[in-house]
C-alpha cells in the first residue's frame, strides 16, 4: 500500500529514504524528529511495516510493506532486499537505516549488488560487538561497504564511548548521547499531583521500574531485592507488559507482594509522565549482558530529575558518578540492590539537587543535530 503526503517543494537537494525494521514508540519518535529538518528541500519517503501513530504529522511519501514485519521476526534474509529495490527503483540519493538490528543481512545485500546509494544507519550501544567478535567483524566489513557510509553510534556516554580497538580511527562513526524523546515538560507534574493522578499515598517512598521485562533486564534480580526490604514505608512500582517477558519467571509473584505495586499491560502516554514525577527514584536492576550497552530508561529518568539505581558495569556506573546522578549496585547482586534501595531513601533529600541532571540533559544533542549527521551523507 502507499500513500502519498508528499508536497511538492522547489529545488529539491536529495531523495532520502527512511526504514525501520523496528517497529517501538521510540524509533517512532525518531522519525518524527528527524523529519521536520530532512524535509526541508528533500524529498523524503518512508519504508515501513506499518503506518506510524502520528501519521497526519508527517509530510512524506510513506510506502508500507505488509511483508516487512513477518521478516523481521523471523530474521529473514529479505529484511533489506525490498527497501533496496525500492531505493533503487526511484534512484534514492540515500537510505536511513533507523535501528539496525541485522549488519550481517544487510552486508550479505550489499555485496550481491552494486549501487550509488549513500546508506546510514544507527545502533544504541556496543554490548553485541563487545560480547561477539563475529559481530564487530561483520562491522568492520561493513564499513569497508563503498555505500555504507554512516554509522552513528548513541549511548549513555557520547562521544566518551569505549569502543574495541578496531574501531578507533574509522571516520565512519558518529558517536552521539542517547536522544531524548519527550520534551522535559512532559515529566513536570508536581510529585503530590502525580500521586493525587495515580492514587499513591504522598508519605511513601515510590521506586519505579519502567519498561519490557527481558531477561537481560534483571526483573526477578529485583523481586528477589524486594524480598529482602522491611521498611513499609518503600514500596516498588513496576509498569510493564508481562507479554515481554522471555524467560522462566510469572508476573504472577509481582501481584501479591505487600512492597510492590504491579501495573501491567498498556500504558497512556500521560501516565508515563505521571509515574515518572510520582517516583522517588528509577532502578535499573540489569544484568552483565548489558554492559557496553544503553537505556532509554535511564535518559527519561533524567527528564525526570529522579536519582538512578544502576549496576555498576561500564557506561552506567561511569555515567552516573560523573554526573553524579544515583547510586550503583554490584550487578546481579539482590543483596546489594535492597542496600542501595534503602540507601537511596534513607538519604533522599541528597537527590534532591536538579543540577546534575541538568549537567547531563545539556549535554544531549537535539534532534535536528541528528538530522545534520544523515544529511552529511554524499
Amino acid at each position: 500500500m502507499k500513500i502519498n503526503y508528499l508536497n511538492a517543494k522547489p529545488k529539491i537537494k536529495k531523495k532520502i529514504v527512511i526504514f525501520t525494521e523496528d517497529n517501538s514508540v521510540f524509533i517512532e519518535k525518531m522519525i518524527l524528529g528527524i523529519l521536520p529538518r530532512l524535509v526541508k528541500n528533500n524529498e523524503v519517503h518512508l519504508y515501513l511495516s506499518k503506518p506510524l501513530k502520528t501519521m497526519k504529522m508527517v509530510n512524506a511519501e510513506v510506502v508500507i510493506d505488509s511483508k516487512l514485519n513477518y521478516y523481521c521476526k523471523a530474521k529473514d534474509y529479505r529484511i533489506y532486499k525490498d527497501v533496496l529495490d525500492y531505493c533503487e527503483l526511484i534512484k534514492a540519493d540515500s537510505l536511513f537505516i533507523a535501528r539496525l538490528h541485522q549488519p550481517e543481512i544487510l552486508l550479505s545485500e550489499l555485496k550481491s549488488r552494486s549501487s550509488k546509494l549513500a546508506i546510514t544507519s544507527s545502533i544504541f550501544g556496543l554490548q553485541d560487538v563487545f560480547n561477539s567478535r563475529a559481530r564487530m567483524n561483520t562491522y568492520l566489513e561493513l564499513f569497508k561497504e563503498p555505500s555504507f557510509q554512516h554509522l552513528l553510534l548513541f549511548s549513555l556516554i557520547g562521544k566518551d564511548i569505549k569502543m574495541p580497538d578496531e574501531f578507533y580511527g574509522i571516520k565512519k562513526i558518529t558517536k552521539l548521547f542517547d536522544p531524548t524523546y519527550e520534551n522535559p515538560d512532559f515529566y513536570k507534574t508536581p510529585q503530590n499531583k502525580a500521586r493525587v493522578k495515580l492514587g499513591l499515598n504522598q508519605d511513601v517512598f515510590y521506586l519505579l521500574y519502567f519498561g519490557s521485562m527481558y531477561y537481560g533486564k534483571g526483573i526477578d534480580i529485583l523481586y528477589s531485592a524486594s524480598k529482602l526490604i522491611n521498611d513499609k514505608n518503600i514500596k516498588i512500582i513496576i509498569a510493564s507488559n508481562p507479554k515481554t517477558i522471555n524467560f522462566e519467571f510469572s508476573d504472577k509473584v509481582l501481584q501479591n507482594k505487600n512492597n510492590i505495586i504491579y501495573q501491567s499491560g498498556h500504558m497512556s502516554e500521560k501516565n508515563m509522565g505521571y509515574i515518572f514525577a510520582a517516583a522517588n527514584a528509577i532502578i535499573l536492576p540489569y544484568r552483565k549482558t548489558y554492559e557496553n550497552g544503553t537505556s532509554g530508561v535511564f535518559v527519561q529518568a533524567a527528564l525526570a530529575k529522579k536519582p538512578v539505581i544502576c549496576p555498576n558495569f561500564y557506561p552506567f556506573k561511569d555515567v552516573c558518578k560523573k554526573y553524579k546522578m544515583g547510586l550503583i549496585f554490584k550487578v546481579e547482586n539482590p543483596e546489594s540492590l535492597a542496600k542501595s534501595i534503602i540507601k537511596v531513601k534513607n538519604h533522599k533529600n541528597k537527590f534532591l539537587d536538579q543540577t546534575p541532571f541538568l549537567n547531563y540533559l545539556s549535554q544531549i544533542q537535539r534532534w535536528d543535530d541528528v538530522a545534520g549527521e544523515i544529511l552529511k551523507n554524499d
